[in-house]
């Protein structure tokens, strides 16, 4: 929602102060090559639906289709465990069920809590926001009822000039906003929306839940239209139409793109921070620097990147002479230089020219709001002594010699300098931790496409699954997006503020601190309507974005807080909704007592989450739920292409037969529900002598398949087997030698693949010999993967023959017999009660 203007900003262009002093622009992303400025505003856009398009799509559409096809078709509970039963079969009804099911319910609970966790710091601010907006708290208001002068021809953060002596600049902020009581407040909405949540789920799907998402789209879709009527309609059309074929272009080489030569940077990391294949302390920077190759180089050697020593209002220059002035208040001198450095790499409560040196008088006392901050009266008098308005962005290629400046130290990276590199670390943060939310909210999402589905056929499933959501994306991004770049290109001319677009990097320090206009030229842009959104914080620029629009733009901002407000609540109830509908294992009206609980979990969570205080454990449960539900998705791929062929009648499958035990036998006992031709006491021993005599296993399978030693069955069987022991063995044997000897491992590895593909061969050969429906690919996870389960399930086949193996699809054929009777005897019952 606000991401339609925070997150193409965000790619197109950051404040240089986040990353400019240390010489990284983590920000700067080149998936495609970006001649101009016009062609990284297009990637920008591009890169938000790319993260919102068809590959944020493939989870729930993954998950509709197995969950319709067997809800539906098959008339079993609309759970994620009944989903696997095409794949697994009877399995589904025991342990290995409840596991699936409660990994599902888990993943939609906290991915449900991440977006609460990160929505209520948007909600929180838009409160103080939309005060703002209210005739009493505007600043002209506020400075005049104070006594002063308001004039926007003045620096620093405030244009309240002329106050009386003893009179202090009246505020509108809202106490519990206070740095003492956010969190309170954050509470406090995270319950209210927990509230409105519960209601919409006790009223029913068709009833709250339905409601609650009509109007929260109607929202957004008229705000969306009324500034697309209300700007410039042409260019905004455009942006879509360019945006669309540029999706089109490109989604299929980024969807692909791994970031494989950007992530050698790790390689140059230091010591355990390596994040490739083989991370050790003994990586690659560490070993060159035990050589004594320097991979670091020194300025003036960093090439074109901004000096930190002049870059910015707050030059690095004046950080001596602040700490001092600090430390001779009082303040302890570690302290002091933390305070002092954070100003000028953010530029503090007020900007103060270069070339400058603060003095006590230049601080606020201690005890009062402005303590140890530069004071706007000395910002003031510093600007009216004729420093220039904007300070010269002294490459490390040129000598720094501005003011108090002066040549210092700074290490730059090797790789970044010579080869161009973007950031290594941006798949991480953006890409995966995106696809990891997406899969975490795949259960109730792929639930609720599969509830409105019915009827459906699976074209038409995918075809609005994909398609309606990637076209509303676009048209969403390209609107707010547009939007968004629009602004920021006026501002930056109109302020003549030349970017670093080439890196995607504009200084914000020349005209804004900590996201308010300190310059009469930002002042008087501000009051317009516009402002170099990057400037400003990601939660409260999409409100800025429809500042332009004259009186409409309160009724726009209040609609945009509203609609927010109501999407959290359909996150909240909808994932509710799904939790009560699997742990009631597929009830469509779960009781109610359940339906509060799992409202209040996910409330209580999401609190738990907000006090932790940082916005990286808001991301890092999405990444940690989704790693494993990523695993059972893989695996519901291999149940849908199994449940359509069941559907369209593919003889093949139909027809054959699956082995006589099967891989996770082993979660029930080896008892399952479907049978076993041996014993517990017997299938154990094959599993046991599989995991450390597997040669055994295979000499068996290939035994049974050449019995006769007319085609020399025995002697090719001892071989395969005694060749599969060998390889074990000199597995272990090479993984124990790594102790001492380095990239023993590596040999070890590769013996353990030569091992699985010899396996592979043994249990495809033993599936044809058997009519057993798979294939190659399956074989080789298996055998990869569940090795001592593959060697027992080969031993047992060959032994008994293929004794008592099913029909493949004979779980199947029995449950669905089970629920259309079941379904018929409660038509009879239906039928026999309108009777009477």
């Amino acid at each position: 929602y606000y991401l339609g203007v925070a997150e193409p900003l965000y790619f197109y262009r950051q404040p240089a102060s986040w990353k400019g002093y240390v010489g990284a622009y983590d920000y700067d992303v080149k998936k495609v090559a970006l001649p101009t400025d016009a062609h990284r505003a297009q990637q920008a856009i591009f890169m938000a639906i790319y993260h919102w398009g068809i590959h944020g799509w493939v989870p729930y559409i993954l998950v509709a289709l197995v969950c319709a096809i067997v809800s539906f078709r098959w008339g079993m509970p609309m759970t994620i465990r009944s989903c696997f039963f095409p794949l697994i079969g009877n399995h589904a009804y025991g342990f290995l069920g409840d596991l699936i099911d409660a990994l599902s319910i888990s993943t939609t609970t906290f991915g449900v809590c991440t977006s609460l966790g990160l929505g209520v710091q948007q909600l929180a601010r838009g409160l103080q926001f939309l005060r703002d907006l209210q005739p009493e708290c505007q600043p002209k208001t506020l400075c005049e009822a104070s006594g002063g002068t308001y004039d926007l021809n003045t620096y620093g953060r405030s244009s309240c000039t002329n106050l009386p002596v003893d009179a202090q600049l009246k505020t509108c902020k809202l106490s519990y906003l206070s740095d003492e009581h956010i969190k309170d407040t954050q509470y406090t909405i995270i319950w209210i929306l927990t509230l409105c949540a519960t209601m919409s789920v006790l009223t029913g799907l068709n009833k709250g839940i339905v409601t609650f998402a009509k109007i929260a789209f109607s929202l957004g879709m008229i705000v969306m239209m009324i500034v697309l009527l209300s700007d410039n309609t042409p260019y905004l059309l455009n942006v879509m139409v360019q945006t669309t074929g540029y999706y089109l272009q490109y989604v299929l080489l980024v969807g692909f793109d791994c970031e494989a030569f950007q992530q050698l940077s790790f390689e140059f990391a230091g010591p355990n921070v390596n994040l490739l294949w083989g991370s050790d302390p003994t990586n690659l920077r560490q070993k060159l620097m035990d050589a004594g190759v320097p991979t670091l180089v020194s300025s003036p050697d960093c090439g074109n990147r901004p000096n930190p020593c002049s870059f910015g209002i707050i030059s690095m220059g004046i950080i001596a002479q602040g700490a001092a002035a600090l430390v001779a208040k009082g303040m302890g001198p570690a302290q002091a230089n933390a305070t002092v450095s954070l100003a000028a790499l953010h530029p503090g409560a007020s900007g103060i020219p270069c070339g400058t040196i603060p003095d006590d008088s230049d601080f606020g006392q201690s005890g009062g709001d402005d303590a140890n901050m530069l004071l706007d009266a000395s910002t003031k008098d510093y600007w009216n002594g004729g420093f220039p308005d904007f300070c010269p962005k002294t490459p490390f290629v040129d000598v720094p010699t501005w003011g108090s400046c002066e040549a210092h130290a700074y290490l730059c990276d090797a790789q970044d300098l010579y080869f161009g590199d973007t950031s290594k670390s941006f798949m991480d943060w953006w890409t995966i931790f995106y696809w990891a939310w997406w899969i975490s909210w795949a259960p109730f999402v792929g639930f609720f496409v599969a509830k409105i589905s019915k009827g459906r056929t699976v074209r038409e499933l995918i075809l609005g699954g994909f398609f309606a959501p990637t076209l509303f994306a676009i048209l969403w991004f390209s609107v707010f997006g547009g939007l968004a770049i629009k602004m920021e290109r006026i501002a930056e001319l109109a302020l003549q503020e030349r970017p670093d677009w080439e890196h995607a990097a504009v200084d914000c320090s020349e005209h804004y601190s900590g996201g308010v206009p300190i310059t009469p030229n930002a002042k008087k842009l501000a009051a317009e309507g516009y402002y170099m959104l990057t400037c400003l914080p990601k939660d409260t620029q999409i409100y800025h974005v429809v500042e332009p629009y004259g009186l409409v733009s309160g009724f726009l901002q209040v609609m945009l807080y509203v609609g927010l407000i109501i999407y959290f609540v359909t996150s909240s109830d909808s994932g509710s909704y799904v939790d009560d509908l699997q742990s009631s294992s597929g009830l469509s009206e779960p009781p109610i007592p359940q339906k509060v609980f799992w409202c209040v979990t996910e409330g209580a969570v999401a609190t738990g989450l907000v006090a932790s205080g940082v916005e990286k454990a808001l991301r890092a449960i999405s990444i940690v739920m989704g790693l494993p539900f990523t695993i059972v998705l893989c695996h519901l791929v291999l149940a849908l292409y199994r449940a359509l062929k069941k559907e369209v009648g593919d003889a093949d499958i139909l027809e054959s037969k699956r082995f006589n035990t099967q891989l996770l036998d082993i979660f029930e006992g080896f008892k399952p529900m479907s049978g076993s031709p041996v014993p517990v006491s017997k299938h154990l021993k094959a599993v046991v002598t599989g995991l450390l005599c597997p040669g055994y296993a295979v000499y068996a399978s290939m035994h049974r398949m050449h019995p006769t030693s007319k085609d020399c069955g025995m002697r090719e069987s001892l071989v395969y087997g005694v060749l599969a022991q060998l390889l074990y063995i000199a597995w272990i044997v090479l993984m124990i030698c790594e102790v001492k000897f380095e990239y023993a491992s590596s040999i070890a590895w590769l013996l353990y693949l030569f091992k699985t593909i010899l396996l592979t061969y043994c249990r495809t050969a033993m599936r044809n010999k058997y009519n057993i429906w798979g294939c190659t690919l399956d074989d080789m996870w298996a055998c990869l993967v569940w090795y001592p389960f593959v060697c027992a399930q080969l031993q047992i086949q060959a032994e008994t023959d293929g004794e008592g193996a099913q029909a493949y699809f004979a779980d199947v054929d029995a449950a669905i017999l089970v629920n259309t009777r079941s379904e018929a005897a409660k038509e009879n019952r239906v039928a026999k009660s309108v009777a009477q």
